[in-house]
């Protein structure tokens, strides 16, 4: 009898610390990326000692499914079932603080992938090259802020990629500054509409392909500016609350 009650007291133990050691988890949803990369770091450890502990409740459940069978009562058999319960459960809360992880990854890399700088990797400028060529001949300049080093670093990627492309570049001597800009702004002077058109549309939706936000304006102010010129203004990176795509 002494021997059964002792085997008896185990399971009621192992139920014990299932229940008490391993309970559910609680994450703070947060925004700000610092925060959020904390959170899933704290997460994956919690995961890993749930994962760990389950294996050990497991490797310690198996010498009593077998003596459950061949020896236990009715009322031992049931306090087995009610831990096996308990492992069920702990299998739950293990699947759903995984997905958690995942979800909240997700949303880092979202929120990492707004807050980079705009840019085109090499396969982007090809593919940009490969679109534009069709206007080669095309004269152009580019504006943008001098004081923004995320605007200029995007400004010598398109410059690039338009000299690759055949446009003819123009140099005016100009830059943006007292107002401001977000995106790309590919300008055409309404007299030279039906000319530039084609060229700027393609430029503007070559670049919205690439995640760059980009689009036409037709201003009476070019015709006494720049009329024979397609001007491309880079301006600031739209914010995340415009909700423009960004690389």
């Amino acid at each position: 009898m002494s021997q059964k009650w002792y085997q008896k007291a185990s399971v009621q133990t192992a139920l014990v610390s299932g229940v008490f050691l391993l309970v559910g988890i609680s994450i703070p949803y947060v925004f700000k990326v610092p925060k959020l990369k904390e959170a899933v770091s704290r997460l994956q450890r919690e995961t890993s000692d749930k994962t760990a502990r389950i294996q050990e409740l497991e490797i310690e459940l198996t010498p009593f499914r077998t003596l459950a069978i061949k020896e236990y009562s009715r009322s031992d058999a049931e306090t087995l079932r009610r831990l096996a319960e308990t492992m069920v459960g702990l299998r739950k809360d293990y699947s759903e603080a995984l997905a958690t992880v995942t979800s909240l990854q997700t949303e880092l890399e979202s929120l990492q992938a707004k807050m980079a700088p705009r840019s085109l990797t090499l396969e982007q400028q090809s593919s940009l090259q490969d679109r534009l060529k069709a206007f080669s001949g095309q004269r152009f300049t580019v504006l943008t802020y001098q004081d923004d080093q995320e605007t200029l670093s995007l400004s010598n990627m398109i410059y690039r990629v338009l000299l690759s492309s055949g446009w003819s570049y123009v140099n005016t001597r100009q830059f943006l500054g007292f107002f401001l800009i977000t995106g790309v702004e590919v300008g055409v002077a309404p007299s030279r509409a039906q000319d530039f058109g084609g060229a700027a549309d393609a430029l503007a939706f070559a670049l919205s392909m690439q995640g760059i936000a980009a689009s036409v304006k037709t201003e009476q102010e070019q015709d006494k500016t720049h009329p024979d010129l397609i001007v491309v203004r880079v301006g600031k990176k739209p914010s995340m609350s415009e909700g423009q795509p960004s690389k």
